[in-house]
């Protein structure tokens, strides 16, 4: 794998688990590299860590809080 891409994936130590949880990422990402960005928005979609999951949380935490109410 290419300095770069490594360089990229240890920012996040979550990153490195999640490929070895998927080495399917290894080998797209020795073969190209340019696919770094795809493997960061595919572990924020598993990982639910998009906008909309954040967002979806914060409404069922605001409903569990009215209905305590």
């Amino acid at each position: 794998m290419r300095y770069q891409v490594r360089l990229k994936l240890y920012e996040n130590k979550d990153h490195i688990i999640y490929m070895r949880e998927n080495p399917v990422w290894y080998r797209i990402l020795t073969r190209h590299p340019e696919m770094v960005d795809q493997f960061i928005e595919q572990y924020k979609i598993d990982r639910k860590l998009t906008f909309q999951d954040k967002m979806d949380q914060m409404g069922l935490m605001l409903e569990m809080f009215n209905a305590l109410m």
